[in-house]
């Protein structure tokens, strides 16, 4: 499975993670797995993304892409994507 990460705010987009593998072994990024019975599937992943420093911007928007490709050839995977926005409350406060 692999993780895009786009971040925008106010005119600007830039990437946060590129299209990588998400990898236990990787500092960004945590996978539990099941017990018993379920060891063999992925319970929760957490997912650790620096945002790009860029002067005067304010992030307001997240979105991630995942893709997971079972027959690993790049045909066709699978697809979800997700958005994660700030509040209204939170934008009032990082202006001031």
């Amino acid at each position: 499975m692999t993780c895009f990460v786009n971040v925008s705010g106010d005119l600007t987009m830039m990437t946060a993670r590129q299209d990588l593998p998400l990898r236990d072994d990787q500092k960004d990024c945590e996978i539990e797995f099941g017990s018993g019975e379920q060891s063999s599937f992925v319970k929760k992943i957490n997912l650790r993304v620096d945002m790009p420093r860029r002067q005067g911007v304010i992030w307001s928007k997240m979105t991630l892409v995942f893709s997971v490709d079972p027959e690993g050839d790049g045909v066709a995977p699978f697809k979800r994507t997700a958005e994660v926005t700030q509040g209204v409350l939170e934008w009032i406060w990082s202006r001031l």
